[in-house]
């Protein structure tokens, strides 16, 4: 009866063991996803900010007006070659006058230096003052 009682022994080892070894991995697996979404969460990595794109949805002489000045602030910056990344929308509000609507983005660009800001504002602009007489725009 002894060498019955320490195979029974043996057995449910074995089956405790065989059932860890299936069960290890996915708590394991478990783990890991609980560790990359806390790292994710509290990271101090900086997320990118996401794409804005107006959508100008009449045809009215404003909506013209604003599509090129934000087409023109595009292409200057692009011209000027700063990186997407260095752009970022701080406020996007909405206004209306009258039977208008838009929306006032404010941006915010971040380049390395002083002859970088001078050449880029130059290149603005440029760039704006063949809008003219249409648009007309300030340097401040």
């Amino acid at each position: 009866m002894a060498r019955n009682s320490k195979s029974k022994k043996k057995m449910a080892k074995g089956k405790y063991r065989s059932g860890l070894f299936l069960f290890l991995p996915l708590i394991l697996g478990f783990i890991l996803v609980l560790a990359l979404i806390r790292y994710h969460a509290f990271s101090n990595v900086p997320i990118a900010p996401p794409v804005y794109e107006e959508v100008y949805n009449g045809e009215s002489d404003l909506s013209r007006r604003i599509g090129a000045i934000d087409g023109t602030i595009y292409e200057s910056l692009y011209e000027g070659g700063v990186p997407a990344s260095r752009i970022r929308f701080l406020r996007v509000q909405p206004r209306w006058e009258k039977a208008d609507h838009w929306d006032f983005s404010e941006l915010h660009v971040e380049l390395p230096d002083r002859k970088a800001q001078d050449g880029i504002a130059e290149l603005l602009t440029r760039a704006l003052s063949l809008l003219q007489p249409e648009v007309s725009f300030e340097k401040k």
